[in-house]
């Protein structure tokens, strides 16, 4: 994880438990990001008794408050519950992460979110991540 946040210009916010809250500038970099990690992972040779590792990332964009080396604000709360209504090894985008990615990235899909907490629904489409 660390390595690919190197290469694609991001930065390690903070981690809890199995999760990780990551930073970029450039919605482009972060589904490079997702898009080079979850490769890795998918070609990496797991133990058998392992079996393969999927894990589900979420990606949104917008301002956030920030306090020291921490981020706050709706803008995080709504890319923690993408990530958490991500299926394992899917990488789900926000429509204003999606609409800044250009004709660099393929999408499936739009479905819209309810999120946690939150009275509106926010569209949404998974990442192909494997071409």
């Amino acid at each position: 994880l660390r390595k690919e946040l190197i290469i694609n210009r991001g930065a390690e916010v903070k981690s809890e438990g199995d999760g990780f809250m990551l930073a970029f500038r450039d919605p482009v970099d972060a589904l490079a990001f997702a898009v080079s990690f979850q490769r890795a992972l998918d070609a990496h040779g797991w133990p058998e008794e392992v079996g393969a590792l999927r894990v589900r990332i979420g990606v949104h964009r917008g301002e956030v408050i920030r306090e020291a080396d921490d981020f706050f604000g709706r803008t995080v709360i709504i890319g923690a519950r993408v990530a958490a209504s991500a299926g394992a090894g899917e990488v789900l985008v926000t429509d204003e992460v999606r609409k800044a990615a250009g004709d660099d990235f393929t999408f499936g899909e739009v479905r819209e979110l309810t999120l946690k907490g939150l009275s509106t629904t926010y569209p949404a489409a998974p990442l192909d991540w494997s071409r």
